[in-house]
């Protein structure tokens, strides 16, 4: 049997014994792992789309043990988990060819751990399990931590001129409409 390939066969193993007229057949399932398949248990996972709206000294931890499913085309192969994942990888791009070395993002056992002690702006990583026959399913992890945003006042003039007056009482003001924000997807908070 070639093991340079994925493959399922059927072999037959014979021992005889010429002498004492003995003849004995064994049928057994050779395989080569490479044939399985990796389909994602939940695809809307909070981890393929992190977003947090600040830093923060305690690190995110997302597992994802159960995430993936491996499937091979032999039953059998499958209830014995005969070619099961082996590990997971990051990478930074989507062919895995090179694993990542990235310290914001890694993995401890079936866990990602990810530092957010700093603004990340837009970054995607890829993770995937490998089988122990080399079968790989890459999905591509976004991640944003907030922070990088450059704020402005829209207007260079006086925040008094652009009141309307004269102000008696109470008044509401839209104070998002006195600000730019470079990334309209962190939110600003504002105060007096």
């Amino acid at each position: 049997m070639d093991r340079t390939s994925p493959a399922t066969q059927i072999i037959i193993l014979k021992a005889s014994n010429s002498d004492a007229n003995i003849e004995k057949t064994v049928k057994a399932l050779a395989v080569v792992c490479g044939e399985e398949k990796l389909t994602l248990v939940e695809e809307n996972n909070d981890i393929f789309d992190i977003f947090e709206r600040q830093v923060s000294e305690t690190r995110l931890k997302f597992s994802f043990a159960t995430l993936w499913k491996n499937v091979h085309p032999s039953s059998y192969i499958n209830k014995i988990n005969g070619c099961p994942i082996k590990k997971f990888m990051l990478c930074a791009k989507a062919d895995c060819l090179e694993e990542s070395n990235d310290s914001i993002i890694k993995i401890i056992g079936t866990d990602l751990e990810i530092d957010i002690t700093k603004p990340i702006s837009d970054a995607v990583i890829f993770l995937t399990p490998v089988t122990t026959g080399g079968v790989m399913d890459p999905l591509p992890i976004k991640l944003k931590v907030c922070g990088n945003e450059i704020v402005s006042p829209k207007s260079k003039d006086p925040i008094i001129n652009l009141l309307p007056t004269p102000i008696i009482g109470q008044f509401k003001y839209e104070v998002d409409m006195l600000f730019d924000n470079s990334d309209p997807k962190c939110p600003l908070d504002y105060s007096l």
